[in-house]
């Protein structure tokens, strides 16, 4: 197995790193779609909200795990892998 020059393990990392920004940013981009399907579903605030708040709690309790995780293998690898989930997990319908 050949070891990863410098040039494309920064490369992997740099990817990885702007993946992990893009879910964070995606997470909380969803006060933008509020207003929306609350008037699209006919929706409460607080009926419409109720999707985000799982999101943020499984995100939270993501973060516990995804540290522990890290601390046995790498760091980008647990980036990478978050990133995969989460792309995953958003594009259910």
């Amino acid at each position: 197995m050949d070891q990863a020059s410098p040039s494309s393990r920064r490369g992997l990392t740099l990817v990885t790193a702007v993946l992990a920004m893009f879910v964070l940013g995606v997470i909380y981009a969803y006060g933008v779609f509020l207003p929306v399907f609350m008037r699209e579903f006919g929706w409460e605030r607080s009926t419409a909200a109720v999707p985000q708040s799982v999101q943020l709690f499984v995100y939270a309790v993501g973060m516990g795990l995804g540290g522990a995780l890290q601390d046995r293998t790498s760091p980008t690898l647990i980036a990478l892998a978050g990133s995969v989930v989460f792309a995953s997990c958003s594009s259910w319908r």
